[in-house]
């Protein structure tokens, strides 16, 4: 059986209102928060292509009590921050416009906004 590894997707707005998603990767923004992933949850993998050295290996270990879970390869990356299921939803709730859209029409607003194109 194949493990299920988390990742950190930093992408995942950009995503969100592109036309097509690329798969899930491991770079190197994505990988600055596999250690905040593998702290919250020690017992889980972390999908990442960075090789660790031993010595934060070590300290992990010191830290947490567990080895850190990683690989490279898995049959279900999951998005920690975000997946696309019910897309127009999620974009209605990410996008700005319609967020100061909201603000406006509910008088939720102290100060001038106005949407510039």
């Amino acid at each position: 059986m194949e493990k299920i590894a988390w990742l950190f997707n930093c992408d995942f707005e950009e995503q969100l209102f592109a036309n097509k998603r690329s798969p899930a990767i491991s770079n190197k923004t994505n990988q600055e928060f596999e250690y905040f992933l593998a702290l919250l949850n020690p017992e889980r993998y972390v999908y990442t292509q960075k090789e660790y050295s031993q010595e934060f290996l070590e300290y992990f270990k010191m830290k947490t009590g567990n080895n850190l879970k990683c690989t490279k390869m898995s049959s279900e990356v999951k998005l920690w921050n975000g997946d696309f299921t019910n897309i127009k939803v999620k974009r209605k709730l990410q996008s700005k416009l319609e967020t100061l859209k909201f603000l406006k029409q509910n008088n939720l607003i102290s100060h001038q906004a106005n949407i510039i194109t």
